[in-house]
């Protein structure tokens, strides 16, 4: 995952740098978040390679979280084309692919990728999605990123959060951290369910 910033807000190249390392410790481990990771390997010598290029023309608003709903539209969006290894004499290999690419292709299961809610505290008080006045008199931010929810009668404690890391060098009362997270499960429940909801409409509309 690379994440590119085209000017300097926030901080520039240490915002992006962030932006990446949380994205590829939400996105590492034992491939559960795409279901079907092993169709991208055709051999142990050949395998797809999928990457996500960020690029923020302009910082506003919670960047973080519009930025994981971009990658898992993208994910879900990608079309990676069917290929046929045919072996040849002294070890070698031909790759071989169906002239039609528009329907011999297969589709990553994504579905279940995860979202990031920044949960931002305030004084004493915690918020998210904030203004851009509440964002001038924020001490610090979560940025927590979590699974999506098996169901919607999944228990809040059952619900995986993948990440969950301070941004912003403000101080933090560890008493409010607690709260925190349950706001961002809140609010990520129904950020999943938003989403799912309009990748569907979406799909629905283009006919795919």
């Amino acid at each position: 995952m690379d994440a590119v910033m085209t000017d300097e807000a926030r901080g520039g190249e240490y915002f992006t740098e962030a932006i990446a390392d949380v994205l590829e410790e939400a996105y590492h481990g034992s491939g559960d978040v795409i279901t079907n990771m092993d169709r991208l390997i055709l051999s142990k010598q050949f395998m797809w390679k999928v990457y996500v290029d960020v690029v923020i023309q302009q910082y506003g608003g919670n960047i973080i979280d519009a930025i994981f709903i971009a990658v898992k539209a993208a994910l879900i969006d990608t079309r990676i084309t069917n290929l046929t290894l045919v072996p040849q004499d002294e070890g070698k290999f031909n790759i071989e692919c169906d002239e039609s690419t528009e329907t011999n292709f297969f589709q990553l299961e994504a579905a279940n990728a995860p979202l990031c809610v920044t949960v931002n505290q305030i004084g004493k008080s915690i918020a998210v999605d904030c203004t851009e006045v509440e964002e001038a008199l924020l001490r610090t931010s979560l940025w927590i990123v979590m699974d999506q929810p098996e169901s919607e009668r999944t228990p809040d404690d059952e619900i995986r959060l993948r990440v969950v890391r301070q941004m912003d060098p403000g101080g933090m009362d560890p008493r409010s951290v607690p709260a925190m997270i349950d706001l961002a499960i809140r609010t990520g429940r129904n950020l999943h369910s938003s989403v799912n909801t309009r990748y569907r409409l979406i799909t629905a509309t283009n006919g795919t």
